[in-house]
């Protein structure tokens, strides 16, 4: 009887693991979906320089990112340019500490995930992934592509949310 309920009870949290993973997943994905239609691509190529922070349209797209990150209950909501050494340079985020990162702010290298945003697909990464060892950014990240009128990937939009909850309950299982 021992037995059987053990096993019973191994089977019922591997399944209330994966859908819980699954669920973060699909709220990570949809997250990022939302951001990518927040903004419109004839604003986006308005911001390409770092000179360009300065335009009215930044702190407006600032703006919108930071209520989109309240509302949506992510840490981090931000739009990116690919660029083509394999790394993007971040347009503006929602960041409003001293943090934050624009088109002054060094590229970023690329997840090797990434490659596929520029294929058209909304990724998560880090998901499943969950290492304590130096260098781990604790955070799940997601990007959806943004196309422009001729169905290119001409930038992304990504979402960042701290991976506490998930390594606390894959810790106590």
């Amino acid at each position: 009887m021992i037995v059987a309920v053990a096993v019973y009870t191994g089977v019922f949290i591997s399944f209330l693991s994966d859908y819980f993973k699954e669920s973060i997943d699909r709220r990570l994905r949809f997250i990022s979906r939302s951001a990518a239609a927040l903004v419109d691509v004839e604003e986006l190529m308005e911001l390409r320089t770092p000179e360009d922070i300065e335009k009215p349209l930044f702190g407006e797209m600032r703006r919108r990112l930071i209520t989109f990150g309240e509302n949506a209950d992510v840490l981090y909501v931000y739009y990116v340019w690919p660029l083509s050494d394999g790394r993007y340079q971040i347009i503006v985020d929602n960041d409003t500490t001293k943090d934050s990162e624009n088109l002054s702010t060094p590229s970023r290298e690329a997840e090797a995930e990434f490659q596929d945003v520029l294929k058209g697909k909304t990724i998560v990464t880090g998901l499943g992934e969950y290492t304590s060892g130096p260098g781990d950014s604790g955070l799940l990240t997601a990007y959806a592509p943004i196309f422009d009128r001729d169905d290119n990937v001409i930038a992304a939009a990504g979402v960042d949310i701290p991976d506490e909850q998930i390594l606390d309950i894959r810790n106590r299982i």
